[in-house]
């Protein structure tokens, strides 16, 4: 019995030293997998935060126009009194054009009077000179 039991401690020995091994194998394969899915998680990451920080610039570059570009109604309302303005500066400017054009006919027909009661008398003059 001495020599089965001998037998079966050294089977017993050997079983032992492979599942040792085989765990401790085991324990390294399960240990690189972990590895490399947290590699892999913190590449997902940030990859993940590099795509939100150009989404974020994005919406601030969005949130920039809309605060500094004129919403549509006023730009039209802003357009509206503009046109306005300039079409009262014609119609003023083609008043004050009308009254300098009537200030200029009135001082030409002045001067044609003027030079035609200096004709009259000159004429009057000279039929009386003539006579007399």
């Amino acid at each position: 019995m001495s020599e089965a039991n001998r037998r079966y401690e050294q089977r017993f020995t050997s079983i032992e030293r492979e599942m040792r091994d085989g765990r401790a194998q085991d324990r390294r394969e399960i240990d690189a997998a972990l590895a490399a899915s947290e590699k892999a998680i913190d590449k997902a990451e940030r990859a993940a935060e590099k795509r939100f920080e150009s989404v974020n610039e994005f919406r601030a570059a969005l949130s920039d126009q809309t605060a500094t570009l004129m919403p549509r109604a006023e730009a039209e309302a802003r357009m509206a009194a503009l046109t306005e303005k300039v079409d009262d500066l014609r119609t003023s400017r083609a008043e004050q054009t009308g009254h300098k054009s009537g200030i200029t006919a009135a001082m030409a027909a002045g001067y044609s009077l003027a030079l035609l009661f200096a004709a009259v008398i000159s004429a009057a003059v000279s039929i009386w000179a003539t006579k007399g």
